[in-house]
């Protein structure tokens, strides 16, 4: 990986291509291969009827498998502003989607309470957070999910998670060489 600590990623150019998102640095944001992980997420974090926060839209893929599941409202927060016209566009004939521009952690009391959550989001500083204080955004049973950079069922945060094992068969990329991709599920418990 070529990561650039020194720059926010929300102040990075970005390359878009048909199967793929990179930064200026040349580093992998998003890419196409990840459609079996996106699906499998979707799938853990949203049914029928529910709220669901997106954190992330990136190229859109969770977002699309999220509303083909058909939640009562889909909240997406993006932060970089060559992502937003691209979400703004997608968005464009969904009533039950409400795009929140900028970062989670600026924007988060705003965001209420959901079902269900997928953080999925590019060099966010402010992750730990986030995933100190999920549990506020979620309703008791509330389910969240988030992309897992461990390449095995256990995650960089220490949570307690459920783990689905998802085949992928991955592009040529700096963040993913495994067959397999373990997506987490972490629970609130219901009073």
């Amino acid at each position: 990986m070529r990561f650039e600590s020194n720059k926010p990623f929300a102040k990075r150019s970005l390359v878009f291509s048909e199967s793929a998102i990179r930064d200026e640095f040349g580093n992998d944001v998003m890419m196409d291969w990840e459609h079996p992980m996106m699906k499998r997420h979707a799938e853990l974090v949203c049914h029928a009827g529910d709220d669901v926060l997106e954190v992330g839209f990136g190229m859109g893929i969770s977002a699309s498998y999220i509303q083909a599941l058909k939640p009562r409202m889909h909240v997406i927060v993006e932060c970089h502003p060559q992502v937003l016209p691209r979400l703004r566009a997608w968005a464009k004939d969904k009533a039950n989607v409400h795009v929140v521009e900028g970062g989670w952690y600026e924007r988060r009391a705003d965001l209420g309470t959901y079902d269900g959550i997928f953080y999925d989001t590019y060099a966010d500083e402010y992750a730990p957070e986030f995933f100190a204080t999920f549990e506020d955004y979620l309703k008791p049973g509330g389910r969240m999910s988030f992309y897992n950079l461990l390449p095995a069922a256990e995650n960089e945060f220490g949570l307690t998670c459920e783990y689905h094992e998802v085949a992928v068969r991955p592009d040529a990329n700096d963040y993913h060489e495994a067959p397999k991709y373990f997506a987490p599920v972490c629970r609130k418990p219901a009073p």
